[in-house]
């Protein structure tokens, strides 16, 4: 109601923010749920501001839930700034640069967290307000090859990428 009015403020958005901090991993989901929800009417400042607090986040405190949020927050967010188009490749590209860090063989979470991660980055660029983002990270990929860094990893999503066209 307050987003939809223009009446929320950070404040706001740092007390549900901190409501999930330390709490059983059922108010997490709700809190974590409340956000994707939101996400769909607020504006860039607050995204951008819901955003750096996700980042805040450790790797090592990353779940599937943790997943799930940057997932759904950030399908929200691009259908909230771009509601008649695509994202910009330039633009903000929220949970999609966490993920594409995460599918690193230096990566520090666990292998179906990993697995999880480019399931949600795939299926993001599949949508259509990804559609001009999938050359950005076809980009990416070839950095990665050039540097023979993660090329497992890099190739899956390569593949994905290129059966995308």
């Amino acid at each position: 109601f307050l987003a939809t009015h223009r009446a929320l403020q950070d404040d706001h958005l740092l007390l549900l923010w901190k409501s999930h901090v330390g709490k059983h991993e059922s108010v997490v989901r709700v809190v974590y749920e409340a956000i994707v929800e939101l996400a769909k009417v607020l504006s860039r400042e607050h995204l951008d501001f819901l955003f750096n607090l996700m980042q805040k986040i450790p790797f090592d405190e990353y779940n599937s839930l943790t997943l799930e949020l940057l997932s759904g927050f950030t399908r929200h967010a691009f259908r909230s700034l771009n509601p008649r188009g695509k994202a910009k490749a330039e633009g903000p590209r929220y949970g999609l640069d966490i993920f594409w860090e995460i599918i690193k063989d230096s990566s520090p979470l666990a292998d179906l967290l990993v697995d999880e991660a480019r399931t949600a980055l795939i299926a993001q660029l599949r949508e259509y307000e990804c559609e001009d983002m999938r050359t950005l990270f076809l980009k990416n990929c070839t950095i990665r090859f050039e540097q023979h860094e993660s090329v497992v990893q890099t190739l899956r999503v390569c593949q994905a990428l290129c059966e995308m066209y």
